[in-house]
């Protein structure tokens, strides 16, 4: 039997970047991960009709800086700017007042992105596909 390694390890550096971006002291480490991974489970909650792929956190000093690749930026957005800002004030809560800034970034094909968790194909709002569709 071969080895069995993880499809992400395997990528990371090569065809695919980390998902987090910043060094800690051993201090800091813990606590810096358990945020991130608040901020994470907070997002794709409050964004769960916005097709969200990838959620990007980079910590450079004291700022956050929260990148979205979504295949509906305008749901993020929302009219205004008035969603993001809220999303904005959230996190700067959660994250103990520590500066953010969030950039959302379209993904231009979603269908091709195998990460976008909330894709709905053709028929499923009814429960029901075209037989023409399947061949039949």
């Amino acid at each position: 039997m071969g080895q069995k390694i993880h499809p992400n390890g395997f990528r990371l550096g090569i065809i695919r970047d980390w998902d987090a971006k910043w060094f800690a002291s051993r201090r800091h480490y813990a606590k810096n991960l358990v945020a991130d991974q608040k901020i994470r489970s907070f997002l794709r909650k409050q964004l769960a009709n916005a097709a969200v792929s990838k959620i990007e956190l980079l910590r450079a000093g004291e700022n956050l800086n929260v990148t979205i690749h979504t295949g509906r930026p305008g749901i993020v957005i929302g009219k205004k700017g008035e969603d993001i800002e809220r999303l904005r004030r959230q996190v700067l809560a959660m994250n103990n007042q520590v500066p953010v800034q969030i950039a959302v970034e379209e993904i231009r094909k979603p269908e091709l992105d195998a990460g976008k968790k909330n894709h709905v194909s053709p028929g499923h709002e009814t429960g029901r596909t075209e037989f023409n569709a399947l061949g039949c």
